[in-house]
């Protein structure tokens, strides 16, 4: 009766991991990440800027089996929010400095108009404000992205997927 028991145990274990071993995880699928335009303009001018109302955006990204995506940033008025956040920063600053617009540029001999157009020109908006397709390779849970216009590398490994986007940064994504 015991061998018999074993036996069975012994067959069930089979089973359950020939069921098991033929999948494979693969990165198809839908991802969401929400980016911090906040974020984005202060690593543009070297600054945090927790201070700052944050602006996010959410970014959408569908890796189809086929090895194309799509991605999809869902920035009405981007623009406008990465040159707020740019303005905000540099009023402030002025604000905390005591000065008004007319010192600083005699300071400085640029006008505040030029530093915000410098710090936001750091920014790649065109990645920000449109959709892109592409093509995508994918080996043992890296990813490397390549469109027009961008280029993008990272990994994943569950439900999680972490891309260095070119012109943008480092994003976190999460399935579904």
């Amino acid at each position: 009766m015991k061998k018999c028991i074993a036996l069975l145990l012994a067959l069930c274990l089979c089973l359950s991991l020939a069921a098991c071993g033929g999948q494979t995880q693969t990165a198809v699928g839908t991802w969401n990440a929400r980016l911090d335009l906040k974020r984005l303009v202060g690593e543009s001018l070297g600054e945090i800027l927790d201070h700052l109302q944050t602006t996010d955006v959410k970014v959408t990204l569908v890796l189809h089996e086929d090895k194309s995506f799509h991605l999809t940033v869902d920035g009405t008025g981007v623009a406008s929010a990465v040159q707020e956040a740019a303005t905000a920063y540099f009023t402030g600053m002025l604000d905390s400095l005591g000065l008004t617009q007319e010192q600083y540029e005699q300071i400085t001999g640029k006008s505040l108009e030029t530093m915000i157009e410098e710090a936001v020109g750091k920014i790649d908006q065109k990645v920000l404000s449109r959709d892109l397709t592409g093509t995508y390779t994918e080996e043992k849970g890296d990813l490397v992205l390549k469109a027009s216009g961008l280029s993008a590398k990272g990994s994943w490994e569950g439900d999680l997927l972490t891309l260095t986007i070119t012109g943008i940064g480092k994003m976190t994504f999460t399935r579904g």
